[in-house]
């Protein structure tokens, strides 16, 4: 398969998006300037996630992830079988395969972020 202009990325939550525990601020700014940069050179996120997840804010509110990182980052697409039931279960290939399909992508044009080895 030739190479292609990279496309897409597909990111994981846990250690990837968030650091594990509480939230870290410098953690938390280094996401922002990576999804900046997947604005400047055109690349599509996708976060892939098996489950809902809450984050509690400055305030103490407790707030949906998803709702908080869509706010923050308008390009951003969420796949999770919370949010819609055909969306496989990782680390099945099928739920890569369901991000591929619907963003219609090319395996050679996305890449997958993780930090765990079922995520690779």
């Amino acid at each position: 398969m030739a190479a292609k202009k990279l496309k897409g990325v597909i990111l994981s939550i846990e250690d990837t998006l968030l650091n594990t525990g509480q939230v870290k601020a410098n953690v938390f700014s280094e996401v922002k300037k990576l999804m900046g940069f997947f604005s400047l050179r055109c690349i599509k996120p996708v976060l892939l996630s098996n489950r809902s997840w809450t984050v509690t804010d400055s305030d103490g509110n407790k707030k949906d992830l998803f709702d908080a990182l869509e706010s923050k980052f308008e390009d951003l697409v969420i796949f999770s079988p919370q949010r819609d039931a055909d969306v496989p279960h990782k680390p099945s290939s099928a739920a890569v395969e369901y991000v591929l399909n619907q963003m219609d992508w090319e395996p050679n044009e996305v890449i997958y972020i993780g930090s765990r080895d079922d995520d690779m």
